[in-house]
């Protein structure tokens, strides 16, 4: 039997996965609130993304990757974004406009910086970059007052200074507890007194 023709929103890079099930994929997440689309050797999100309701888990993780969408802010109740070894040299600023996101996942890209507005994510708990080419960290970091972990190992980051006042974030830890972060320790004994 001949091949089903190709729907018009899948890319064309989609290599093993047939768009039969890459629907299926996206019916089951309009269900569960869950997309899967590892290993799925996408270029480009596939416009449909944007429109699954009610989506809370987002997996697009070892892809090709080099840019996400403007239309990913659609997503307002997005809370885990995996992202992992993509192609990707920055985020889009409207990545900060995911008023629910709580974990942030994209090592292994060629991350070079992030966003300024990072810090309007103030649920954000988990902010992982390992492996990129950051070589600073905005200042609005501080901001986002729910971060537990933040790994920014194997990157260009610069040593934290003994007096930084903020994680332009030059860690020199592989995974450190925020809290310790000199603009967090200011706070909680500002609070204390």
């Amino acid at each position: 039997a001949p091949a089903s023709p190709r729907p018009r929103w899948l890319p064309p890079s989609i290599m093993g996965n047939s768009p039969t099930k890459l629907s299926q994929r996206l019916e089951r997440a309009e269900k569960t609130g869950v997309l899967a689309l590892r290993d799925c050797g996408l270029e480009k999100v596939p416009d449909r993304v944007v429109s699954v309701a009610g989506l809370r888990v987002l997996d697009m993780s070892h892809n090709k990757l080099t840019s996400l969408p403007s239309s990913l802010s659609r997503l307002e109740g997005l809370k885990d974004l995996s992202l992992d070894a993509n192609k990707l040299a920055s985020l889009a600023a409207q990545i900060c406009m995911l008023p629910r996101l709580e974990t942030l996942s994209a090592p292994s890209n060629d991350l070079t910086s992030l966003p300024g507005a990072i810090g309007s994510l103030v649920k954000l708990r988990k902010l992982v970059l390992t492996g990129n080419r950051l070589t600073a960290l905005p200042d609005s970091l501080c901001a986002c007052s729910s971060l537990q972990l933040l790994d920014a190992s194997r990157n260009r980051l610069a040593p934290l200074d003994a007096g930084a006042s903020c994680p332009q974030a030059r860690c020199t830890r592989c995974v450190y507890d925020v809290g310790s972060l000199p603009c967090r320790r200011r706070s909680a004994s500002s609070a204390r007194e």
